[in-house]
């Protein structure tokens, strides 16, 4: 299996959220990126964005963005896992609340399935971090491969904070 890691390293946080964007102008909005959705950490209903909710409200994560030419295995030892599609049709990036820093990513056009994985996350959830360092619990994975569009579908939730999320923004 071929791999190719697009972005690999902190990545800020505010309110919660994080994303995948293209760089049109439409506004990534929660109540737009969840609609019809069942889980509440991705919301991929924007064609060519996804919006994230990682497990810290403010500060830093630790993130892997990496495509691959086929599905991956599913790593277990992540306590939350999401899958979701996303159809690209121009420049993408991943990118903090605001778009306050941005990072291109080496992503073709085309259609994608999308997992994102991450753990711990009740781990200070409410807290602010160090805004320099990420919280040394928590890691996140986005793992992207070429696949037809298909339902977003929740794999594991372990957490109390993704439980909440998913009953907040998901319609299952």
């Amino acid at each position: 299996m071929e791999e190719k890691i697009l972005y690999k390293g902190s990545l800020g946080v505010d309110y919660t959220q994080f994303y995948i964007d293209n760089h049109n102008d439409d506004d990534l909005l929660p109540e737009e990126a969840f609609e019809k959705q069942e889980n509440g950490l991705c919301g991929a209903s924007q064609k060519g964005k996804l919006f994230f909710v990682p497990g810290l409200h403010d500060g830093y994560i630790d993130i892997t963005v990496t495509l691959f030419n086929q599905e991956p295995e599913i790593d277990d030892s992540f306590d939350e896992i999401v899958e979701v599609s996303l159809e690209i049709s121009e420049p993408t990036m991943l990118c903090e609340w605001a778009h306050e820093e941005t990072h291109d990513l080496d992503l073709p056009n085309g259609v994608y399935r999308v997992r994102y994985s991450l753990t711990c996350m009740d781990d200070e959830h409410n807290e602010d971090t160090n805004y320099e360092l990420p919280l040394l619990s928590q890691k996140h994975a986005i793992q992207i491969w070429p696949c037809p569009l298909a339902q977003d579908k929740t794999l594991k939730t372990i957490s109390s904070t993704a439980s909440y999320w998913h009953s907040e923004w998901g319609k299952a």
